[in-house]
């Protein structure tokens, strides 16, 4: 009955030999020296934490603490729900931006009972465009919990409907998950970045996760805050058991410093063909070239100093007749067979391939929108990796340190090599070739090529119009032929009749010509008395 005998027992001696090695590979394991171990369902050791540019161990999930459903609108945007106050709205989640604008034709401040107005305003550059708007303060609410408290509520713009940043936006508004020194908002009122309150609502980590669906209008695209899971997402994809995809490895990229965007060194960029890379347009960069991950891009954006050339190369290889709708490259009659991978390797030294199936979409009638656009507004060599490449990898967001933020790559196609230092093929999208109806005009022969139609009326009101004028041309052809039949018979038969009339008379010296019987001709018409010649009066 004595404590200190029965804690000196040999049992529970075993026990504590036993513990301490626990908790020494669970130390080990926190700092990414060990393997980890099977842990009591109700404590969590964490993430790994390894170096920025290496693989970490195997890809182990941090608990998400909030789960996003977002909506794929066309393969291009990924819009979630988002309460502010009490009104619901449909936003963009983007990591290109910093602050959180609604519109003001879905948002009042004067409604919302939670909803003050501070006077101030505030005036950002998103996508190439300029956005400015009222500063005020409100609740929000994502996935059921408040980001914010009544007593001390979170800042963002209202801006116009109007408004060039939201006029093309299938949403009400964005909601941005940049790193905070990009912030507008804050800059002006000193209020804290959505990344930050994020990071306040969920924490320890200001860590957050996408998983975006390949094709249009696919369910199963999700947003995970405070988190990640990656098991969750190779299961959404339904590319491979869960238990697969804990060999492959998570890449993670440091964020270059001084950014206010997540951009990570690109090493190299360009088509792959034959198994290698056969051209790299990051080698003439003087400056290097750099990437952003932006899930509010539907394309991927290539710098202007290099996109001709690149759109060039591209198409040339096809043999496809291509052309602007729009500012977008479109195809006629492509397959995904025609055009050629496109291969980014990254400073951590692992390629990741994006296949024709990722960046291309069937536009109907035979067509096919190339996803690959120009990148406008800035000089230097920055690509921007939009829904094509982001629909293709998992990827992790990691601001828990703000002189060390990471962005980390999860290869979510089946085709993965260890070769060198790492391949994803990628190729999750489903495009196969362009589809659809078209209406043409062609010959058997198809020398002169042909012409055609996306839709049904005109194709028949050309074909209603031909017809017309053929059938008018051959009744004129018809009538023609039938005038000239008949006015030749009758010059004919007016030629045999006056050859008949001026037949010549026997030749008289005095006299009247005498008289005749009544003939008649060949055609049995009866012949006029001669009247004699003018000489013989």
């Amino acid at each position: 009955g004595d404590p200190t005998r029965r804690a000196a027992s040999p049992r529970a001696s075993r026990r504590e030999a036993v513990d301490f090695p626990q908790r020494a590979r669970r130390l080990l394991f926190l700092f990414g020296q060990a393997e980890p171990q099977p842990q009591p369902k109700n404590r969590n050791p964490g993430p790994p934490a390894p170096r920025a540019g290496r693989s970490s161990p195997a890809i182990m999930s941090e608990q998400p603490k909030a789960v996003v459903a977002l909506r794929n609108d066309d393969a291009q945007w990924y819009t979630g729900d988002v309460v502010i106050g009490a009104k619901a709205l449909r936003v963009v989640f983007a990591t290109s931006a910093s602050d959180l604008w609604v519109a003001s034709e879905k948002y009042s401040v004067a409604a919302s009972l939670t909803g003050h107005e501070t006077g101030g305003s505030f005036g950002a550059h998103w996508h190439g465009l300029a956005v400015t708007g009222a500063i005020v303060t409100d609740v929000p609410k994502v996935a059921g919990a408040p980001l914010a408290r009544a007593a001390t509520p979170a800042a963002f713009g209202v801006v116009p409907r109007r408004d060039a940043s939201l006029s093309n936006l299938p949403a009400d508004g964005v909601f941005g998950l940049g790193l905070p020194e990009g912030s507008a908002v804050k800059s002006n009122s000193g209020a804290r970045a959505p990344l930050e309150l994020v990071g306040n609502a969920f924490p320890p980590s200001a860590l957050f996760s996408f998983y975006l669906t390949a094709d249009a209008g696919a369910h199963g695209s999700f947003l995970t805050l405070g988190g990640f899971d990656a098991a969750r997402a190779v299961k959404a994809a339904g590319k491979r058991e869960a238990a697969n995809f804990e060999n492959e490895k998570l890449r993670w990229l440091r964020v270059q410093a001084g950014s206010t965007k997540w951009k990570v060194g690109l090493r190299r960029f360009g088509p792959h063909a034959h198994n290698e890379l056969s051209l790299d347009y990051c080698q003439s960069s003087r400056v290097g070239c750099s990437a952003i991950f932006d899930t509010a891009t539907p394309d991927i954006e290539v710098p202007r100093r290099f996109y001709k050339s690149f759109v060039r190369t591209l198409v040339y290889e096809t043999g496809l007749k291509c052309f602007y709708d729009n500012n977008r490259l479109v195809c006629d009659e492509c397959t995904a067979d025609q055009f050629s991978a496109l291969e980014f390797e990254f400073s951590a030294g692992e390629r990741y391939l994006v296949q024709p199936s990722d960046y291309l979409v069937d536009d109907g009638h035979f067509r096919c929108r190339v996803l690959i656009s120009e990148r406008h507004h800035e000089r230097d060599d920055v690509f921007v990796l939009g829904a094509p490449f982001l629909k293709t990898h998992y990827t992790v967001y990691d601001a828990r340190s703000a002189d060390d933020c990471r962005v980390g790559l999860g290869c979510l196609s089946n085709r993965y090599s260890d070769t060198g230092g790492g391949t994803c093929f990628g190729g999750v999208g489903s495009f196969d070739g362009a589809t659809g109806t078209r209406y043409c005009f062609t010959n058997s022969a198809g020398k002169y090529g042909s012409i055609c139609f996306s839709t049904a009326w005109p194709y028949y009101f050309f074909v209603a119009a031909g017809s017309f004028f053929f059938a008018l041309g051959v009744g004129t052809l018809a009538h023609l032929v039938y005038r000239a039949v008949r006015s030749g018979l009758r010059e004919y038969q007016m030629r045999k009749t006056q050859r008949v009339q001026c037949a010549p008379m026997p030749e008289t010296i005095d006299g009247p010509a005498p008289e005749e019987d009544d003939e008649e001709d060949m055609l049995g018409i009866p012949l006029l008395p001669r009247r004699p010649r003018q000489d013989q009066v």
